[in-house]
């Protein structure tokens, strides 16, 4: 897009739309919302008679001498409702409805607590709350109307990361500069803008502007939308980003952090997470204990492939579509129950387990059980039914115990393809579901659920729901 064309059209559609908003409150530090969602947890219970959530909030800012000291203006709050957003807003904490008194915290905040017990522990496990930060998205408003947290569109950090990286590799220097940060950066609607984003800073280094478009950049960069920005501290608080308020973010100088970057973007990139839309379950992901890959506290970063494993990586992929392709070709795309054998034998069976081992680890859904020669990577859709590109897809498998698995191919229980949640069939009696170990209250982990998986499990759904109502 030309750089003018860009600027009249930000002006003709209204400054006050098409920009990241978080909260009008600003985030200081981690340790504050954190601090925050120990009040939410203890409130139901530590509360005194006719002490409303107000009081209780002012109460234990005043009482712990840490808090006291670092936060003194919230020891007389008249905000609790703005200031405890901002928990709201990092998935440490969530409304039931439209009071606080009724929030409960998360399993994001959970996995926190047993990091964070003071303000120090921030900077102790600071790889740990950065991840978190990391995984915080941020709604694009598209009216005057300011959208609640549910309205999540973008991964503002990841973004950022990125656009940091590709701007080193273009010039030599990563440095991002608060102008160019408020008039393209932030107005991204989505991922897929990083190449328009670049292209658009390109043409702003370049260009020589005359009066009237001075004048336009001028109007844009003096406009509220831009000047109260709320989420660049928090931005400004991550380990691997030098940030000078109002002036620039940058990486931090030295090769560490720019490892890190290019290692969080590709995991992102690689991520089932970078393929959903679903507002909802966005905000889900941001409230778990989870991370793009792996639990929050467990990600192991690795060092980035060589050449050389890049090369064998495409080899090993070029090697399996072959396989798929020769299959399709042999027997049709559809395929029949004939060639089971051949496919379980092939390497596109050893590749599909392979992957539910590598995505989700060697272990039973159900049951936890780790002996690989006990495991079954089983498919949800009815491998008879479905095409060779169906029956390799990762997508359209789990991986369950022998037991568990053949309770899941009969259709005794099935997994609700929006929320994962086990449904079991009424013909097992309790001692049976015992012996099963199955738990009605059980539920897929939210990092499963993508687009894809949750279509299989909808021709899944159907059939149990079928089969049920004929037993």
């Amino acid at each position: 897009m030309n750089i003018e064309d860009y600027l009249d059209n930000l002006i003709e559609v209204g400054l006050e739309k098409n920009h990241w908003f978080m909260t009008k409150q600003t985030m200081s530090d981690f340790y504050f919302p954190f601090y925050v969602g120990h009040i939410v947890e203890t409130y139901a219970t530590k509360h005194m008679p006719n002490q409303n959530y107000q009081m209780y909030y002012t109460q234990c800012f005043k009482d712990n001498p840490e808090t006291r000291e670092l936060y003194p203006k919230q020891c007389e709050s008249e905000n609790t409702y703005r200031n405890s957003i901002i928990a709201e807003f990092v998935g440490l904490i969530e409304r039931t409805d439209n009071q606080y008194a009724h929030a409960n915290v998360t399993n994001a905040y959970l996995r926190l607590k047993s990091y964070l017990t003071k303000a120090a522990d921030v900077s102790e496990h600071k790889d740990i709350v950065d991840r978190q930060i990391e995984k915080l998205c941020l709604n694009v408003i598209d009216s005057r109307k300011m959208s609640d947290v549910r309205e999540v569109t973008i991964f503002p950090i990841i973004f950022i990361y990125k656009i940091l990286l590709g701007l080193y590799s273009k010039y030599g220097d990563s440095k991002l500069t608060y102008e160019e940060f408020s008039l393209f950066v932030m107005r991204a609607k989505n991922y897929q803008e990083y190449d328009q984003v670049m292209n658009l800073i390109e043409q702003y280094r370049k260009h020589n502007y005359n009066n009237s478009y001075d004048l336009k950049i001028r109007k844009i960069l003096k406009h509220q939308s831009t000047t109260n920005v709320r989420f660049d501290t928090m931005i400004g608080s991550l380990t691997h980003i030098d940030y000078k308020k109002n002036e620039y973010y940058r990486i931090s100088n030295s090769q560490e952090s720019y490892d890190y970057m290019q290692k969080i973007v590709e995991i992102y990139e690689n991520s089932d997470i970078a393929k959903i839309t679903d507002k909802n379950k966005l905000k889900t992901f941001m409230q778990s204990q989870y991370y793009f890959t792996g639990e929050i506290d467990k990600v192991d970063l690795g060092k980035s492939i060589s050449a050389e494993e890049f090369k064998q990586m495409i080899e090993n992929e070029d090697k399996f579509l072959k396989e798929l392709e020769r299959l399709a070709k042999k027997y049709g795309e559809q395929g029949t129950t004939t060639i089971q054998s051949e496919v379980r034998l092939s390497s596109v069976q050893q590749a599909f387990r392979d992957k539910l081992i590598e995505q989700y680890g060697q272990k039973c859904l159900l049951c936890g059980v780790t002996h690989k020669d006990m495991l079954v990577a089983s498919h949800i859709k009815d491998a008879a039914k479905s095409n060779i590109f169906e029956k390799a897809d990762f997508n359209n498998g789990l991986l369950l115990c022998a037991n568990h698995d053949k309770l899941f191919d009969k259709f005794l229980i099935t997994f609700n393809f929006y929320d994962g949640k086990i449904q079991i069939s009424k013909t097992l009696s309790d001692e049976e579901k015992n012996i099963c170990q199955l738990d009605e209250n059980y539920c897929l982990p939210e990092e499963m659920l993508t687009p894809e998986r949750s279509e299989y499990l909808m021709w899944h759904n159907e059939e149990y729901h079928k089969k049920e109502s004929e037993r």
